[in-house]
């Protein structure tokens, strides 16, 4: 095709990098060697590929490992940031509820005991 011909080494590049990218997302650790494998590229050129797209940002955070053959994506479990929140309400409850007991005992005391305790 005369219109495609020329754009066609971009086209497939572009195609491969949406390919790749979408090979890594649902796992938080991909072997390169695997990875290479999957899409007929050497190692090398699959870790070239991984790096320049990490670098592009496609892969959102994620590290190459290259002495251990593996690119490893940090992404924030949902899980964990619920478990964080539960954490903060758990921590805030608490000291509600602490300072409602002092208050209840406070307003417990004669009031003679209360002068006492402020002093």
């Amino acid at each position: 095709d005369m219109y495609v011909g020329p754009r066609l080494a971009e086209l497939l590049e572009l195609v491969r990098e949406r390919a790749l990218a979408q090979y890594c997302v649902p796992f938080s650790r991909v072997a390169l060697p695997r990875l290479a494998s999957a899409f007929g590229l050497s190692v090398e050129d699959a870790e070239r590929a991984v790096v320049k797209l990490v670098l592009a940002g496609t892969l959102g955070e994620a590290r190459v490992d290259v002495a251990g053959g593996w690119v490893a994506r940090v992404h924030e479990d949902s899980r964990d940031e619920a478990i964080k929140s539960v954490r903060r309400a758990n921590k805030a409850f608490k000291r509600l509820v602490g300072v409602s007991l002092l208050r209840s005992h406070l307003v417990r005391l004669p009031a003679s005991q209360q002068v006492q305790s402020a002093k």
